[in-house]
């Protein structure tokens, strides 16, 4: 969204991507100004390639059997959405502008654990969590019980850090390590929406 946060996440992604060699062929944010349909197609070309095959149908004064193609040079979608319901409204949308073969990639934000949540239209969104997010109904309470459950856990393997290379433990907030300057790495699993449910990729 064209917000603060949309922002410092754009931002924040833009810079590593690029720094890893990746290209950016487009950058859409949604603003009250206009729909997020609009914004979509926009950002896909569908608007002008429907546009081109109106002009055909003119010009031959007869239907033309083809339909509206998005942009080639795409391969992958970013969907950087600070909630899920927003992640909910776009998804569909890349479907029907001809993108939902495309891989998207998500930030966890997308991620409701409420059961009562359909989260059907996330289906085939990549994003990471927690190995005590996965197949949890309470995830308000489960981050600090993980916290504390990884500090007491690195406590015992806290002596073994300096001759272990890699992964030092498997943790509830995930595959932790130390550096050479005694700082704690943490690795997310990556997962896939799945009939509606976070899956381990």
């Amino acid at each position: 969204p064209d917000s603060a946060w949309g922002s410092r996440m754009t931002g924040a992604f833009s810079a590593s991507w690029r720094a890893l060699g990746g290209t950016l062929r487009e950058t859409a944010l949604t603003t009250p100004d206009e729909t997020d349909n609009a914004t979509i197609a926009r950002s896909l070309a569908t608007l002008s390639s429907e546009a081109r095959i109106k002009e055909v149908e003119r010009a031959f004064d007869a239907p033309v059997e083809t339909q509206a193609r998005r942009r080639e040079d795409v391969d992958s979608v970013v969907l950087l959405s600070p909630t899920a319901q927003m992640a909910r409204e776009i998804r569909p949308l890349l479907r029907f502008h001809y993108a939902g073969k495309l891989p998207v990639f998500a930030p966890s934000s997308v991620f409701e654990s409420d059961e009562g949540i359909t989260n059907r239209d996330l289906n085939g969104i990549k994003f990471v969590l927690p190995p005590s997010a996965l197949g949890s109904s309470t995830i308000t309470s489960i981050p600090l019980h993980a916290l504390g459950a990884d500090a007491a856990g690195l406590v015992d393997h806290f002596s073994q850090a300096s001759r272990t290379r890699g992964t030092l433990m498997f943790g509830e907030t995930g595959d932790l390590s130390v550096d050479s300057k005694g700082n704690v790495r943490r690795r997310l699993k990556s997962v896939v929406f799945s009939r509606g449910r976070p899956r381990s990729i």
